[in-house]
């Protein structure tokens, strides 16, 4: 899927995205590609949010838009 970067500077094709942070770093998604490499692709306030925007991007994959491009969110 491409994914267009929370501060615009990055649209990649990504095979996957992960949550990662919470406790200790700050809440971020990151965009998974080539050999298990990985991009953050935004920073949000709460773990939850970031489960969120990681549903969004599930259902945009699951309607699968043409094109299919995902815009990370401010917040």
């Amino acid at each position: 899927m491409w994914i267009r970067s929370q501060d615009k500077r990055i649209l990649q094709e990504f095979i996957g995205v992960q949550a990662r942070g919470g406790n200790e770093t700050k809440p971020r998604i990151y965009g998974v590609y080539g050999n298990s490499e990985s991009e953050i692709l935004g920073y949000y306030p709460t773990h939850e949010r970031c489960l969120e925007v990681l549903d969004e991007i599930q259902n945009t994959i699951i309607r699968y838009e043409v094109p299919l491009v995902y815009e990370m969110p401010k917040e």
